[in-house]
């Protein structure tokens, strides 16, 4: 424990080039996410589950991959803003003027179907089926919907095990039961702001990027954490998040986990007192 110490104090003095990636290596910051993580759960505190869990026998259908997550979950844009009149929508429409190019990709749906054994408020445990879940590894995302419902949540795989008659018994985390899909509109760095020099060709156009919302253990955006594509995190950076008529601008922050396709990050909220 005192040379991982030692490790994460070099990291963190060490963060100069934030925004270098080298090919498909880790990011500094995504390091140092990793050794915090060693530490928490190697050291004399560490995490135990704290709900109590109930048997159940019932059935969910998982998805996985961020794009196809990020097109299930309940979403909220210009298109279905409420308590604005039909011109104002219009007028709002016209003014983002969002020509969202990769929401007409191709997007793999198909769900399956797992088994649930046990549950508490932030955990589920079940059995994946023989023919499913090649898929699966520790971190990746999922998105899991219950019988007879059209709400989508979000987990995470934290546990994988094999039991004595083979099948495969998994752990999954709750990371949000309102999970909000959103797209962010690029504004820029600090002062290297895009409206700042967006006139200055007539063929400018913004980037649009997917993102997700999720909301705190209260259920409130104010303190929501976000997740986004893999390589999309740049400190600093300044996003426009598309929430209607009530649109607001954010400021990444920090990064909290990263897997294959996704990195979940911390943000503030530069112009809402309430969200």
């Amino acid at each position: 424990m005192p040379k991982v110490a030692d490790i994460i104090a070099h990291h963190e003095h060490g963060l100069i080039q934030k925004e270098q990636r080298f090919g498909s290596e880790f990011t500094p910051a995504g390091k140092l996410t990793v050794l915090k993580h060693l530490q928490l759960y190697w050291g004399n505190d560490q995490p135990h589950r704290h709900q109590e869990r109930r048997g159940i026998n019932t059935a969910i259908d998982v998805v996985h991959s961020f794009r196809t997550i990020s097109k299930l979950v309940a979403r909220m844009d210009i298109d279905n803003a409420v308590n604005i009149s039909e011109k104002d929508a219009a007028a709002l429409k016209e003014r983002s003027d969002i020509n969202l190019a990769a929401d007409n990709e191709v997007i793999d749906y198909s769900t399956e179907n797992w088994s649930v054994k046990d549950l508490s408020i932030d955990g589920i445990g079940g059995i994946i089926p023989n023919n499913g879940g090649a898929w699966v590894k520790i971190g990746d995302l999922c998105g899991l919907k219950a019988e007879n419902s059209s709400i989508w949540w979000i987990g995470m795989i934290r546990r994988l095990h094999t039991g004595p008659k083979g099948a495969v018994h998994v752990g999954i985390e709750m990371l949000a039961k309102k999970p909000l899909s959103v797209w962010l509109r690029t504004l820029g760095k600090g002062t290297e702001k895009v409206s700042n020099w967006e006139t200055s060709s007539s063929s400018f156009e913004y980037d649009y990027l997917p993102a997700i919302l999720l909301p705190d253990a209260s259920n409130s955006y104010v303190n929501a954490t976000m997740l986004m594509e893999s390589g999309s995190y740049v400190p600093e950076t300044l996003y426009e998040v598309m929430l209607g008529e009530k649109s607001r601008d954010i400021k990444l922050v920090g990064l909290l986990a990263e897997g294959e396709d996704y990195e979940q990050i911390t943000f503030k909220w530069l112009n809402a007192a309430h969200i």
